[in-house]
Parts: C-alpha cells; structure tokens; sequence
C-alpha cells in the first residue's frame, strides 16, 4: 500500500513538472493566459506552490495585466496579493534575481488605482493628478495670483543663438520677442498677441496674425476646477515598465463645430509630482471621409524646475515639432507609444526608434536666467 501511495505520488509531481515545462512554454510564446491556467494545475497535483511557480504566475499575471491595465480590477488585486505573499515568503538566498523582479512589479502597482472606486472612475483619478501637480508648483492660491510672468534667457537653434524675452499678461496677453545675441541687442522678431488676434514683426515687415484658441500659462488650474465639454482626460497606463518613475495623462481636446481636435500625453514625475514632458498629436478634419487623422505631432520637455517668490517655474524648456507625416508613420509612432499591446517592449521600443529616425523635426531650446512674477510687464507690452 506504500508503494503505491509513494508511486502515486511521483507520478504526480512528473505531471507537475511538465505542466510547469509547458507554462513556461506558454509564457514565451506570450500565451499568458494559459500559462497561469497550467501553474494552477501544477499548484494542484503538488498541493501547494513554490518559488518558481508563484515567480512565473506573477510575471505573466504582470503581462496580461498590462496588456490592457483598466479591463479588471480584480486582475490588478490579484497580482498585488501574489506579490505580497511571494516577497513575505520567498526572500530566500539564491533567489536575489526573482525576488528582484516580484519586489520592482510590486513597486509598479503603487502607481494604480488603490481601490475598486478609484479604478472605476480614471478621470477623477487624472485631476487628483493635477491636484498634486498644482501643489507641487506652490499651490492653487499663489499660481491664482500669478497675473503677469516675465522671462528672459536663451533660445538655441541648431547653430543659432538668440537672447529671448518672454512676457504673459492675464488672462489672454504675450509676447515673444528674440534679440540677435551681441552686444547691441538687435531685434530678430516680435510676436505679439492681444487676445485671439496679434501681429509678427520681422526685418521691418509686421503683418498681422491670429491663434485659433488662448492657452492658459498653467492649464491644469482650469482643468481642475472647471468642466469644459471638449476637454476629457484619463490615465495613461504604459504596457512597458520603462518609465516606473512616471505616470501619464492623457488629454484630449475636441471642438467639432471648429474642427479642432489634439491628443496630449502629459508625463508627471512620480516622487516631486511635477510635469517633465509632453506629446501632443494634432488632427485634421477630412471632409471626403468624415473623420480625424493625424497631422502633426510636437513634444516639449521641461527641466530645471526652480523657486521664484512663492512658486516654481521650470527654466528650461526643448521644443520640437515633427515635420513630416510620411506614410502615417505619426500614428504607428502613437500606437507604439502610447497603445496597449502585447508586442515585447525591446521590440517595441525597436520600432519606436526606427519610426522616429525617419521623421523630419526641428527644435530649440528656451533656458531662462529671470524670471519675475507680477513685475516687468505692462500693459503697452501688448500694444
């Protein structure tokens, strides 16, 4: 009776281990779904699990969570739960590499929704986000009482140099003003703008111009305490843990009786709250087939974020513009950025590079040594 007890149960754990052999297979052949329902079974024949098993059922619940990160709060709650249990029981010698792997997963999930009524409503989530934004900047109050902003540095472009002056005046008034940059501080261009029209004056010829729409100087303050039918925002949730340290907002702004219409991913540091980058896609409007494509795209990055009075301004900004949109190659670029799929991520970023390498762009960089708030601006500045 013995032996077959004991024959039983090595047959069982020969069993276990090829229903292990055959999750991993799953595993890399991106079958992650059957690759936990094989680990289940395998947990089954053995009556318990083990460091390999709940290690491999993690990476592969991490996968398919990702794949699409808002579809199942209780796939989020159970790859949370899993990692507890396997950092609680695993910190093992010899296991350093896998411990690694479930601890920086674990780390990941700090920056999802913490429960279900959170995860149910990603667009009050997003202005929280906002919140913490405005409060790293100094606070709602001390940003409400910005009316005017004056900046002046540099702005480099390829083997150009400018000196720049910057000025805002609430709630719908700036000007640019570029010098070239030697001693005598000869003027370069003027745009300015007094509300939706303006002028650009250059080499002694000035014409007049106009925005389609005003752009607050800190737009988060409007989206926070007002509701604009053609702006919506969510959280972005990457597929990729390339940027752990981040967490993206997607915005989205659509005016269909003026055919306006853009895509905004807006990336926030984690740790200080604030804003360190954006992509924006702008669309156009086809007549012939009723619908939005991707015309242009744009990404500015903000660095150097400093104390002026009350608030904190970031001093350096680069700008860059995508000139060409050549076989739609704009919209694999925001696919592969910023849509969810199951395509490996040093693939992914693969592509990413090689779109990229064949876009056309332009850029410069604006660096500011001053900046006064509610000083050096007036209202002849606009005139």
């Amino acid at each position: 009776m013995t032996c077959l007890i004991f024959s039983h149960t090595l047959a069982q754990n020969t069993v276990a281990k090829f229903k292990y052999e055959d999750a991993e297979k799953a595993f890399y052949d991106g079958n992650y779904t059957n690759c936990i329902s094989l680990l289940d079974e395998t947990e089954k024949l053995l009556g318990k699990s083990a460091p390999n098993i709940l290690h491999l059922k993690i990476m592969a619940q991490h996968k398919l969570f990702m794949a699409n990160p808002k579809e199942s709060y209780d796939r989020l709650e159970q790859l949370r739960n899993d990692c507890n249990v396997y950092l609680t029981k695993y910190d093992i010698a010899g296991l350093e590499e896998k411990y690694r792997d479930v601890y920086e997963i674990q780390n990941d999930m700090d920056r999802y929704p913490k429960n279900r009524q959170e995860f149910s409503d990603f667009e009050k989530e997003a202005k929280r986000i906002f919140e913490r934004y405005l409060n790293a900047r100094g606070g709602k109050e001390a940003l409400n009482n910005i009316k005017t902003l004056y900046r002046n540095g540099t702005r480099e472009r390829l083997n150009s140099k400018y000196d720049i002056e910057l000025k805002y005046m609430s709630p719908d008034k700036n000007s640019e003003i570029l010098f070239v940059s030697n001693k005598k501080k000869k003027l370069h261009s003027k745009k300015v703008f007094n509300g939706l029209m303006g002028y650009f004056e250059s080499s002694g010829d000035k014409k007049k111009i106009e925005r389609k729409k005003i752009t607050p100087i800190i737009p988060e303050m409007d989206w926070v305490n007002a509701h604009n039918p053609n702006y919506s925002f969510d959280i972005f949730l990457s597929s990729c843990n390339d940027n752990r340290e981040a967490i993206s907002i997607k915005v989205v702004f659509k005016d269909d009786v003026k055919l306006e219409y853009y895509e905004e991913f807006h990336i926030y540091d984690r740790h200080t709250n604030l804003l360190q980058s954006i992509d924006r896609f702008n669309y156009k409007y086809d007549e012939y087939s009723k619908s939005y494509t991707i015309e242009s795209g744009y990404n500015l990055k903000m660095n150097n974020y400093e104390k002026v009075g009350e608030v904190i301004f970031p001093h350096q900004f680069i700008h860059s513009y995508i000139l060409n949109n050549d076989d739609g190659d704009l919209a694999k670029l925001k696919m592969l950025k910023y849509g969810n799929t199951n395509m490996d991520c040093k693939e992914k970023q693969a592509k990413i590079n090689a779109i990229s390498s064949q876009l056309r762009t332009t850029s410069y960089t604006d660096s500011f040594s001053e900046i006064y708030i509610n000083d050096h601006v007036v209202e002849s500045d606009f005139e």
